[in-house]
């Protein structure tokens, strides 16, 4: 027994020292330095695919911004995000600072995949990968840099430009901002250097300007087409085209202004040529407006946003399926929180179905409520618009879309295809055939819920 005993134990002992010789012993990949990763062809691309970790996930408009969400749609004229945790409320009232603007992150996290962006561009050229994958690798290196570039110019403005992978031995208190001219030329070059380096990709299939199915996500030309016409697009406006309200902006060394204080009329020419080209490339590449619901044309316009991978979607992250957004979006009777909700002002900016605008400005009148003078805004209809903003329609749409029942309130009724596609209200017809209902204990389908949204 005593032999048994003192086996047990060189055993158990054995195994421990086994399990921590286990423990130590990490795999070659835990210990890799940049120069083991470029020395090798497969973690080159890991390399690279991991930039596009960065990609922020823009359907996420209730929680604090930043790289992983997006607080500007709550923070404009279109969306009230009811969640009073949203950092869209600091933008709408004015209280952010540079004490709540981290809570964004855009800065912080558009930096860091710039600088793996860089590091990768420096680096690739040693790798032992082929001439043609360095090649395509770089050109969504160009893309990533001048997109994550954007992120940063459309939060702040002008913007300090990551041009190189910087070092903590250079002076890095000398860095300053550049210009939005500046800003904007460095972005548009990287964008034509993407589109020069991707000019031969073709798909499973042989589509060109596509990857094979297995990268799908990856950039493309049509995708730095894409992003040039937006950069342009953002460079023509009011806001950096002669702005004479940020005429105090400027850089603290020169005193140049990094906000043109001249009106350019040419930037609105460079916006709509690169829209043009942005068109062609996709007519050349097969891409064609989204049409396979033609006999419906509210589904049609739905399923753009619904059909991954349509035709008109240039480019886009990869993120499975996303409940967060059905529980922020879906009513309060699904047991959802109801918090993404279109301002009035959007909703009146749709059309009606003949193409007018039902809504041509606003009267400010002053109303009681309880007791205490209020002052509102009266819309104010357009005569020539087939559109009533008060009563409630007598007859349900016959048209066989079932876009409105009988009963419901007039500014519902005959409104254009996308106001139906986009716009819950009382009495619609929602997910499984059920009419939704604007408080807590509306109409459901059995069993419905947002995590079994199909």
């Amino acid at each position: 027994m005593r032999k048994i005993y003192i086996l047990s134990a060189i055993l158990s002992a054995a195994l421990a020292f086994t399990a921590c010789e286990d423990f130590l012993d990490k795999s070659p990949e835990e210990n890799l330095t940049v120069d083991d990763i470029f020395a090798n062809r497969e973690y080159t691309q890991k390399f690279l695919s991991h930039v596009y970790s960065w990609i922020p996930t823009e359907a996420n408009m209730a929680d604090d911004g930043g790289a992983w969400r997006d607080p500007f749609v709550a923070g404009c004229d279109e969306m009230e995000c009811a969640y009073g945790g949203a950092y869209g409320h600091n933008i709408n009232s004015g209280a952010w600072n540079p004490t709540t603007i981290s809570k964004t992150q855009v800065w912080e996290e558009s930096y860091m995949a710039l600088r793996k962006t860089n590091m990768f561009l420096e680096r690739v050229d040693g790798s032992p990968a082929t001439d043609e994958e360095k090649r395509h690798w770089k050109g969504e290196a160009y893309f990533l840099r001048a997109y994550f570039h954007f992120l940063a110019f459309r939060a702040h403005g002008p913007i300090i430009l990551a041009d190189h992978c910087y070092d903590p031995a250079e002076d890095l208190l000398s860095i300053r901002r550049s210009s939005v001219d500046e800003c904007v030329t460095f972005m548009v070059n990287d964008c034509k250097k993407c589109i020069e380096l991707l000019n031969d990709i073709h798909g499973t299939h042989g589509e060109i300007d596509k990857w094979v199915d297995s990268d799908t996500g990856r950039a493309t030309r049509l995708s730095a087409y894409g992003l040039m016409s937006r950069i342009l697009l953002y460079a023509a406006s009011p806001l950096y085209n002669g702005n004479t309200q940020q005429a105090d902006l400027v850089d603290p060394v020169t005193g140049a202004n990094l906000i043109s204080q001249t009106y350019d009329a040419e930037k609105w020419k460079l916006a709509a040529d690169a829209a043009r080209e942005c068109i062609d490339a996709c007519k050349a590449a097969g891409r064609a407006l989204y049409n396979k619901y033609p006999t419906n044309p509210v589904k049609n316009y739905q399923n753009i946003f619904l059909d991954v991978w349509n035709d008109e979607i240039l480019w886009a992250k990869n993120i499975g399926t996303y409940e967060h957004w059905l529980n922020c979006a879906d009513p309060i009777s699904f047991n959802c929180f109801s918090i993404l909700d279109p301002t009035q002002n959007q909703v009146d900016a749709y059309e009606t179905a003949e193409g007018v605008a039902p809504i041509i400005g606003y009267n400010k009148e002053t109303i009681k409520i309880n007791g205490s003078d209020v002052e509102v805004l009266k819309a104010i209809v357009n005569p020539a618009a087939n559109y009533k903003d008060d009563g409630f329609v007598a007859t349900a749409d016959d048209s066989g879309l079932d876009r409105w029942p009988a009963g419901v309130c007039n500014m519902y009724v005959n409104r254009e295809p996308r106001f139906y596609a986009s716009i819950s209200f009382c009495g619609a017809k929602w997910k499984w055939n059920a009419r939704l209902s604007m408080t807590n204990s509306g109409e459901k389908s059995a069993g419905a819920s947002a995590t079994s949204n199909p």
